[in-house]
């Protein structure tokens, strides 16, 4: 696996995780933890996102 792959994967997983948060399926069972999940899966999307950048920049 490559550095783009694993971005991709970090990026998938992050979106998947805010999806899941905003239909209320880990909302229900965290209760306080609610905020940290949420600058977490922001944190992990831009993450993935600026490995993708950088990946795609150095490839050209």
């Amino acid at each position: 696996m490559d550095y783009y792959t694993i971005g991709l994967l970090v990026t998938i997983l992050g979106i998947v995780i805010s999806l899941m948060y905003r239909l209320g399926k880990i909302e229900e069972r965290l209760g306080r933890i609610e905020d940290d999940l949420r600058k977490l899966t922001i944190v992990i999307y831009n993450v993935g996102i600026q490995i993708i950048k950088y990946l795609g920049l150095r490839k050209i």
